[in-house]
């Protein structure tokens, strides 16, 4: 298991506090938010400051983390850390509360990641004190930084969602603040007083919905040393797990049993401003530019176009008047061709059902679906689950959440 640092009684002060600055600041929401979930400007302002407090306590209680790691003398930190310095190591709170943070040396360390992939070769049979800083609290191991590192990068190249979104690093449960009504401007004659639009204020979250993905690779498999097994799990794990994700930030529900991402066809579908439908039973072109125009003006700067392969393949199809197609093939290889102007993606999740009333086509500015993905994943061995078939399991485990933050970026094209 992995060594334990405690933090001092002054940590859990902190804590405490945080705690009922979190609480002052959700009665607060829940007293002065209206129907719809919005503030006034005023009560916005106010909110603003209390999440300022919160965000001070939060710094503070890094700062008094780290101090306690710090301030050991030498003998003390001779008998808890005999080998590596303290930035290696997984730092626990006294009271058994979990994960503060993870040692970024240690996973970047070509020593954890050579270690890392002799004990996968072996079967972890054999756990040495080094590798065990990289357990976590459920027994898995944190991924060497150059292996995780190639995993996201197959991660985006499966899931085309995280191709068109905004991806951020979330480390607990993140706050999105946004506008819900814009000020406007307005002519004045000189002296005459000036009216504030009556400015509103909204908020959502981004959590953090477990995604797993077992593997089983046969022993023979393992201990052959001229096989690139690294190479094997990146694949394997990046396809599993980036097919997931992409049909999740799709098509996605955070209710029953199953907890995960809210997808933004999820979304619109309840957004009737959000959805266009065709003029007749068929798909034309003047239905693709009718899409492109009922978005607003301002998200068409990065707009692009979302759909399935069969729906691409009848606007392939489609002619203009100079019975030109007006489908735009790309210049550059790994470019996207052009609808419109526009690029197009596709994604094997879309719906592909083209009867009336479905959904056929999306276009919108993507970047305002956000993706919280909390960039630590887990690699956990199953030795004896398969061990009668002289197999091995493998378990990869990460926590991730998407949701779209502007009904009115994205339109749907809806079949009459």
């Amino acid at each position: 298991m992995p060594r334990t640092i405690e933090v001092d009684e002054e940590y859990f002060t902190l804590i405490n506090q945080r705690e009922e600055k979190i609480k002052d600041a959700q009665n607060f929401l829940d007293e002065h938010e209206d129907e719809g979930g919005n503030l006034s400007a005023k009560d916005a302002k106010e909110y603003r400051a209390m999440q300022k407090k919160i965000e001070k306590l939060t710094d503070k209680i890094d700062f008094v983390a780290e101090r306690a790691v710090n301030k050991r003398n030498d003998e003390i930190m001779r008998a808890i850390l005999p080998r590596g310095p303290i930035s290696d190591y997984t730092i626990f709170d006294g009271a058994g509360g979990g994960i503060i943070s993870h040692g970024g040396k240690l996973r970047t360390s070509a020593e954890y990641d050579r270690r890392f992939f002799n004990a996968v070769r072996d079967n972890f049979q054999v756990i040495d004190e080094y590798l065990q800083k990289g357990l976590d609290v459920s027994g898995g191991f944190l991924l060497p930084s150059e292996f995780h590192e190639s995993l996201v990068t197959e991660l985006t190249q499966e899931n085309v969602m995280r191709q068109i979104a905004t991806v951020i690093t979330t480390q607990s449960q993140h706050k999105i603040n946004l506008v819900a009504n814009r000020p406007t401007a307005s002519w004045l004659a000189e002296g005459q007083t000036i009216n504030f639009s009556n400015e509103t204020f909204a908020q959502k979250s981004l959590d953090a919905y477990k995604l797993a993905v077992g593997l089983k690779v046969s022993n023979e498999l393992i201990e052959d040393n001229f096989y690139n097994l690294e190479n094997h799990f990146v694949e394997e794990f990046g396809r599993a797990l980036g097919n997931a994700e992409e049909d999740a930030f799709l098509n996605g529900a955070s209710s029953g049993i199953t907890k995960m991402p809210t997808g933004f066809l999820t979304t619109l579908a309840t957004v009737s401003d959000a959805q266009v439908t065709t003029a007749t039973s068929s798909l034309t072109a003047d239905d693709l530019l009718s899409l492109v125009y009922s978005l607003p003006r301002a998200y068409r700067k990065n707009a692009c176009w979302l759909m399935h392969d069969s729906t691409l393949e009848k606007i392939r199809k489609l002619k203009d008047d100079t019975k030109n197609y007006l489908l735009t093939p790309a210049l550059t290889a790994g470019e996207p061709d052009r609808l419109l102007g526009y690029p197009i993606y596709t994604s094997a999740f879309f719906p592909a059902n083209n009867t009336s009333g479905s959904v056929i086509a999306a276009f919108g500015d993507f970047s305002r679906y956000v993706i919280g993905d909390r960039a630590v994943r887990t690699f956990k061995p199953l030795r004896e689950l398969y061990a009668e078939s002289d197999i091995t399991g493998f378990l990869m485990i990460e926590r991730v959440d998407g949701l779209l933050i502007d009904n009115k970026a994205i339109k749907i094209l809806k079949l009459k």
